[in-house]
């Protein structure tokens, strides 16, 4: 039926096709991305250079859908719309083998999420080959968003909205309400980046086993309506939080572990090109103007925070840890258009690597500080 890809439907219907599948939403985005740098082996670091541009355009392929009607099926598969995988768990993962199966209609309309992510894959470690570092940081991101949405339960099944089962809704409650606000309890630590043997068997596999959580999603929403009466509720979210953090957790940890052994299995099958200091100039880096932290003294290891507000906004400046913990906001709320500046100081004595996030409605930044 092409419920997600017709070009037909009117604009506004589209408009809330597109919003229901916007996979974890840009917070959900940002935190796999942004986290991704925990799994960073010792051979990867040269990539740490990248972590501000891959939080910033993490969701770029969610703002595609409206212009490119090939986008939108690149996000999901309807797994369970395949007999076979019904019937056994598991489906053809060759591409043209399944499409002779069931013709390219159907696979079509059941999403291609695990062949854009290995095309993907592919086209990263070309650039890898060839030393393209900036189209590189393109697919690079891509990769991670893809990578996101096999790692959200109702990217993965027919029932995307719940609407099969009297749970309308809960793909936004859960990827994106939620989310936005339990962010700051998504805590995980990573481990190093592994060499993927074989990547189309490992993709599908995580597809298989996130799959699993699909059940375990309509359960804590249905006991989270029970005990609050209503899906709007702090009480409906506190308690959604509670039955799903620990897997939810593990989705968002596996998301960051996958996305940086994914990015090292390119590079290493490209032969592990290293960027040279001009090639690392060459990284944008999201330095608009918008956001910058600078040293204000050496010795009393204090950073100066600039950031700029373009529209009346809510302004959230946070501080993390090099194992990407929540370590404090430093501001939090609505800001009229100009210039802003504050200090921080960290409480540790010993130096320590931060990560410092301006985040607003338009714009999230990532910088790096040692202090």
């Amino acid at each position: 039926m092409l419920k997600k890809v017709l070009g037909w439907l009117k604009l506004p219907a589209l408009l809330v096709v597109l919003l229901v599948l916007a996979s974890w939403g840009r917070t959900g985005h940002r935190v796999i991305s942004f986290k991704s740098f925990l799994s960073f082996n010792n051979e990867m670091q040269q990539f740490s250079n990248w972590v501000d541009y891959l939080v910033s355009h993490s969701s770029d392929p969610d703002s595609r859908r409206s212009s490119d009607p090939t986008e939108a099926p690149k996000h999901y598969i309807d797994i369970d719309n395949y007999p076979e995988f019904v019937s056994s768990g598991k489906i053809e993962q060759d591409y043209n083998t399944i499409v002779a199966q069931h013709g390219y209609n159907f696979v079509i309309e059941q999403g291609i999420l695990p062949w854009t992510t290995l095309t993907t894959l592919d086209s990263l470690k070309a650039c890898f080959s060839r030393r393209d570092w900036q189209k590189a940081e393109f697919f690079v991101a891509d990769l991670g968003h893809y990578i996101a949405d096999g790692h959200m339960p109702f990217h993965i099944t027919r029932n995307y909205n719940g609407q099969f089962t009297g749970n309308t809704g809960i793909h936004g409650r859960y990827e994106s309400d939620m989310i936005n606000n339990f962010e700051n309890d998504i805590v995980y630590s990573g481990q190093p980046a592994q060499y993927i043997e074989n990547p189309s068997g490992y993709i599908f596999n995580y597809l298989y086993k996130n799959y699993t959580c699909v059940d375990s999603v309509l359960q804590a929403d249905n006991h989270a309506k029970t005990v609050a009466g209503n899906t709007s509720s702090d009480l409906y979210y506190q308690t959604l939080w509670n039955d799903t953090r620990h897997f939810t957790t593990d989705l968002f940890k596996q998301a960051s572990f996958s996305f940086a052994s994914l990015i090292y299995t390119a590079w290493t099958d490209a032969g592990k090109p290293q960027m040279n200091s001009t090639d690392i100039a060459m990284v944008k880096t999201g330095n608009d103007g918008l956001f910058d932290v600078s040293l204000s003294g050496f010795f009393s290891r204090s950073a100066r925070i600039s950031y700029q507000v373009t529209t009346d906004s809510v302004v959230v400046i946070s501080v993390y840890d090099v194992s990407g913990n929540h370590i404090q906001t430093l501001a939090s709320g609505s800001k009229s258009p100009g210039f802003y500046s504050l200090n921080w100081k960290p409480e540790k004595r010993s130096r320590a690597l931060y990560f410092i996030i301006y985040r607003s409605k338009e714009f999230y930044r990532v910088k790096k500080v040692i202090l």
